[in-house]
């Protein structure tokens, strides 16, 4: 896909870059390169937003591997309003939270509190949530607040541009780009309020700036070094670009589109207004997701497998469905040699029969594997939790089996941690069961609801202590409670009633076990 858009009487600008060829041919000559991204932190959402931020940093490692230093800069729009939908989003659909922070749309979400005491402001926990997910993909820019550009002044001249300049940069805009107009060049927060959407600059001077408010109703007349704000998107982009002296910055196909996509506009903006910009963009493919599949899948995959989806082909447009996130899933990690399928059906049974003792990245293993399960293999995932009231339902004998089992278990467990000696223990002490011993197998799998996975003398030995000690009381205690529910009905009902054909079944099952 080649682009050219030029300002007349200029040289056209070169054409995006759509691969790593192209990006190491364009800056071949150059020592450094500055490569950047935008956001606005407003809320978290899922995976499908990472491509930009991936494919950028697929960039600066293409770049450094070649001898460029390079600088990865995210710029977060901090002074971007909050609106209806990324509330909803950021507050997971909770009506009672969306309620308490109602009343801060429409505001720079700087200036709102963070939804989660101790992290300042809305934009910052959003922030560390952000960054904290692009670690877990080995993706590390250097964040750039833009309100704290701003208040820093670093964007006053760029102000004071889109102020005096207006009608210039609108008739500039009517001429190049005729079906742009913008709604307001700059967005200057309410004095009173503290909102940014419904605002208005009606006039200025060296003493004074008035400022209307829609919102609230309010004109304020406050001192010029005291008003706040932040430029059109098109040319904040323009203005940081500048000031950050931007090379490169992926962009999606709607922003580049050749006779009014935004990213065209923001680069004559800036080669216009803003003292010249020479950022090239890189063509960045859309990410879509099939009806069929939950996005909350992609959080599933192994990091580096998404990953490696997001940054295959730059410039292609990737539909993420269920094959296609299966095939993702079945590659073999470099590492391990095991794909994430693999892994699941090895790693799900051993984790889950003991899942109050796992670390970090296990725990971390086991959620992903069973999101997975559910949102793309269809599979509900097993359950394995101990079930000690499925006891009262099996009788003596599979009991006593259970007990001599769990006993000798905590027994060698106790003794050593080799599974060798472990193993061969217990393959003694299931053989002593006889014709048993399957039924009480079978019982010690409904026990420890875990009826597939584990083979169950490796069951005996990952099941924790602590549970193999809370099983072996719960059986002793139900044979206990049997035992004298016997004698209870002995001393009541006499032996011969109770062997009577025609006392009642629960009481003869008593007896009997």
């Amino acid at each position: 896909m080649a682009v050219t858009w030029f300002i007349q009487g200029e040289r056209s600008h070169p054409d995006p870059i759509v691969d790593k060829k192209s990006l190491l041919q364009r800056f071949a000559n150059h020592e450094s390169v500055v490569v950047s991204a935008g956001i606005t932190c407003a809320y978290l959402g899922d995976e499908r937003n990472l491509r930009e931020y991936l494919v950028a940093d697929d960039a600066v490692r293409a770049l450094r591997s070649e001898g460029h230093q390079v600088k990865f800069i995210l710029f977060n729009d901090s002074l971007d309003a909050l609106n209806a939908r990324q509330l909803r989003v950021a507050m997971d659909k909770d009506p009672g939270a969306i309620a308490t922070f109602e009343k801060c749309i429409g505001k720079p979400i700087a200036d709102i509190p963070s939804p989660v005491p101790g992290h300042g402001s809305w934009a910052a926990y959003f922030e560390n949530q952000f960054l904290k997910r692009l670690a877990t993909y080995d993706c590390f820019p250097t964040l750039e607040s833009t309100a704290s550009l701003y208040r820093s002044g670093l964007y006053d001249p760029y102000i004071e541009i889109a102020l005096s300049k207006g009608a210039e940069i609108r008739r500039f805009l009517k001429t190049n780009f005729a079906d742009y107009t913008p709604q307001k060049l700059f967005y200057a927060v309410c004095p009173a309020c503290g909102g940014i959407t419904e605002t208005e600059v009606t006039s200025q001077g060296d003493s004074a700036v008035a400022i209307s408010c829609g919102e609230c109703g309010i004109t304020s007349a406050i001192p010029p070094a005291e008003m706040r704000g932040k430029l059109n998107w098109k040319l904040d982009c323009a203005a940081r670009w500048h000031m950050f002296d931007v090379d490169v910055e992926p962009f999606s196909k709607s922003y580049l589109e050749p006779q009014g996509g935004s990213f065209w506009i923001a680069d004559a903006l800036g080669r216009k207004f803003c003292g010249g910009v020479k950022v090239t963009p890189i063509i960045q493919g859309m990410v879509k997701i099939d009806a069929e599949l939950d996005p909350t899948s992609m959080g599933s995959l192994p990091h580096q497998a998404l990953r490696r989806l997001f940054i295959e082909r730059w410039n292609s447009d990737l539909l993420l469905t269920k094959e296609r996130m299966l095939l993702a899933a079945s590659k073999a990690d470099e590492e391990t040699g095991l794909s994430f399928v693999d892994s699941i059906k090895r790693r799900i049974p051993g984790l889950k029969a003991r899942p109050t003792e796992l670390s970090r990245e296990e725990y971390d293993f086991l959620c992903r594997a069973e999101t997975f399960q559910w949102t793309v293999l269809a599979e509900a995932p097993e359950r394995c939790q101990m079930d000690t009231g499925s006891l009262h339902l099996m009788n003596d004998r599979a009991l006593w089996g259970l007990a001599l089992l769990a006993g000798d278990s905590i027994t060698q467990r106790e003794q050593s941690s080799s599974y060798a000696e472990f193993d061969f223990a217990i393959k003694e002490t299931s053989n002593e069961l006889g014709e048993a011993k399957a039924m009480v197998h079978d019982a010690l799998r409904k026990a420890l609801s875990h009826e597939k996975g584990l083979p169950v003398r490796r069951l005996l030995f990952t099941t924790p202590l602590h549970e193999m000690r809370t099983l072996l009381y719960a059986v002793e205690r139900t044979l206990e409670a049997r035992e004298s529910s016997r004698q209870l009905a002995k001393e009541r009902m006499g032996t011969a009633v109770v062997n009577d054909p025609t006392t009642s079944t629960t009481v003869n099952s008593i007896l009997a076990g």
